[in-house]
């Protein structure tokens, strides 16, 4: 197994980052696209790869000094949001992968919204992408037609269960 720089492994999440933005982006003006490029990306294993660098031990607290460990966790959220916002598809693995737990488990960190992303450059917490890709995954889950009442509550209880009320009382 090959050990790479982290300042390479920061950059290759940020540019993947910035296709997963850009991915998102195009569902405004080419739906089908979107739908291919996706489905790509869940093809290569994106989902698994993003929550494994947000659940990672190594990886450094999103709430310390900006830090290649800090800026990969960050993209792991962004890439996971991004695909979620666009593709029943990638939402559909997200939720097979309990991603709510994760993305909470992510968020818990004290101070952690407090902290605004460098990445971004717009003021936004560092949590953002996993803030809005829990968000989107308990309101996917509300209005899955397939979903009955008890998975409904089961979805909400995952979240609440992995901290969603403390986690969301500190942003």
């Amino acid at each position: 197994r090959m050990i790479r720089p982290m300042e390479l492994k920061k950059s290759a999440m940020e540019t993947l980052a910035a296709v997963g933005m850009a991915v998102g982006e195009m569902t405004k003006a080419n739906p089908q696209l979107t739908d291919e490029s996706v489905g790509h990306m869940l093809q290569e294993g994106i989902v698994p790869v993003m929550l494994a660098v947000l659940q990672s031990s190594s990886s450094q607290s999103l709430t310390t000094k900006d830090t290649p460990s800090s800026r990969i966790r960050e993209s792991a959220g962004i890439v996971i949001s991004a695909m979620a916002v666009c593709s029943v598809e990638a939402m559909m693995e997200l939720q097979s992968c309990h991603a709510i737990t994760s993305m909470l488990s992510a968020m818990s960190d004290p101070g952690l919204a407090a902290l605004p992303s460098q990445m971004r450059g717009d003021g936004a917490p560092k949590c953002l992408g996993m803030l809005q890709t829990a968000a989107a995954l308990l309101t996917f889950s509300q209005h899955d037609e397939n979903k009955t009442e008890s998975d409904q509550i089961d979805r909400l209880l995952e979240a609440i269960d992995a901290g969603a009320i403390t986690t969301l009382s500190r942003i």
